[in-house]
């Protein structure tokens, strides 16, 4: 059975977490910058313009996608690290 350090572990998703949440901060402020950007767009639009701001629109949904992704992982690392402790505690008690 591999031995992990469960402190650190703890502390990695930590870090991983408050990282996510930078990330999610960045991709609000970029969700602004881009309504901001398409506003001063659409007054001096042209095709190109409106595909460029399509494909930004787009680029910040896969972004929230894969961010979503690993706020799920990170949520699933933390859940088992959970789930080891009470496994431990009970093996503790037990002895």
């Amino acid at each position: 059975m591999i031995r992990v350090n469960k402190e650190k572990t703890a502390q990695i998703a930590e870090r991983i977490q408050e990282d996510a949440e930078k990330v999610n901060i960045l991709l609000a402020e970029m969700e602004e910058e881009r309504i901001n950007l398409s506003k001063i767009w659409i007054s001096e639009a042209s095709d190109l313009t409106q595909e460029k701001m399509k494909m930004l629109k787009e680029n910040c949904e896969a972004i929230k996608k894969e961010m979503e992704l690993i706020s799920d992982t990170i949520q699933s690392i933390l859940q088992k690290i959970q789930a080891q402790e009470e496994m431990d505690l009970q093996k503790a008690g037990q002895l």
